[in-house]
């Protein structure tokens, strides 16, 4: 592709062959990445039951006095958004991890091989990049965690009223449990704006840095790699 000297009907055949295996290429991977989410999701869903299963047998064994100190209205919405958590940690992120794994080794390796001075070049935002990372993952993590307990809050009071709605409705005191459910919702909304906040923000630096790349790319000419 780089001799100038090549007619357009060399370039063209060139360019059709490239095509062909970027097509092969791209239809082998479809396929494998299929075949490895589809049993990696598959996993995900059987260790999910087994733990479901397993929590409730643990809290069936549990003695009276366990009950008054923990919130039984929590239960639903922990094991619901907990195994949720683990169950999209165990699953198809784990086949899209691999693949982006083996991805970045093999286009670093060309890259060092077709051009190892750019290449460091690139690697050289690295750390900076996996530090903001890893910073990112776990202040999400955290404010994850207080998103669920404070939407377990809420289902507890949920439960709470719709066990006793008799007695709420017969005292008309429908608009201030209303209150006290939405009041219990305020910081549930805020931590998951905030979490969606740091979401966005983390994967939009990778866009900022790659867009300061192409502007520095046309300020700076370099004859090797033009």
């Amino acid at each position: 592709m780089t001799n100038v000297s090549m007619t357009t009907e060399e370039f063209m055949q060139e360019t059709s062959n490239l095509c062909l295996w970027n097509a092969g290429f791209g239809l082998v991977f479809l396929i494998c990445n299929y075949v490895m989410v589809s049993f990696f999701s598959l996993a995900a869903a059987s260790q999910a039951f087994r733990i479901r299963c397993k929590f409730m047998s643990s809290v069936l064994k549990q003695d009276i006095g366990w009950y008054d100190t923990n919130e039984t209205g929590d239960f639903a919405s922990r094991i619901t958004g907990d195994l949720t958590k683990i169950q999209d940690s165990i699953g198809d992120k784990v086949g899209i991890c691999i693949s982006f794994l083996s991805s970045t080794f093999l286009c670093v390796g060309c890259g060092l091989y077709y051009g190892w001075k750019l290449a460091l070049v690139i690697l050289s935002v690295t750390p900076v990049l996996t530090i903001a990372m890893a910073i990112m993952s776990r202040i999400q993590a955290s404010v994850s965690r207080e998103e669920t307990q404070a939407y377990g809050k809420a289902g507890a009071v949920a439960e709470e009223v719709l066990s006793s709605i008799k007695t709420v409705f017969a005292f008309g005191g429908e608009k201030k449990e209303i209150e006290r459910y939405d009041n219990c919702l305020v910081p549930a909304r805020k931590k998951g704006i905030k979490r969606g906040l740091l979401t966005a923000i983390g994967g939009g630096h990778y866009l900022v840095l790659h867009l300061c790349w192409i502007c520095s790319r046309f300020l700076v000419w370099s004859e090797a790699y033009s």
